[in-house]
């Protein structure tokens, strides 16, 4: 299964957007607040909402591998094999995976709120 929205709520009123992922790890919800300087954006808030919901889902896989890790570690076996070794390093991988893909989304909402403060400052000056 990949991952697809399965639910998403906006009020423009309060300036709030939440979307909920499913994939076949779960469900993740992000949420988005509009600036109260700014003008509401569905596709906004929209993005930054999906982006953090992506990176909770991210967090939760880290979680996922590091509890493999460490059943990995603790079963008794009379000698270390190459099998044994080879699951920690795939998942000491992953997690690798997954913390790039976390500052990667972390990354993309800054950049989003940098283009936010230009669009700010450009409609402060055209006042």
């Amino acid at each position: 299964m990949k991952t697809k929205i399965v639910d998403e709520t906006f009020d423009e009123k309060s300036g709030l957007t939440t979307v909920t992922l499913q994939n076949k790890y779960g469900h993740f919800t992000g949420i988005a607040r509009c600036h109260p300087d700014d003008e509401y954006s569905m596709f906004q808030g929209e993005r930054i909402a999906a982006t953090r919901a992506n990176i909770k889902f991210c967090k939760h896989r880290i979680t996922q591998e590091k509890a493999k890790i460490k059943v990995l570690d603790e079963l008794e076996t009379p000698f270390f094999n190459k099998t044994l070794y080879n699951k920690i390093k795939e998942c000491q991988e992953t997690i690798e995976k997954y913390q790039d893909s976390i500052t990667i989304l972390k990354n993309s909402i800054k950049l989003m709120d940098e283009e936010r403060q230009k669009v700010l400052q450009r409609s402060k000056k055209n006042k």
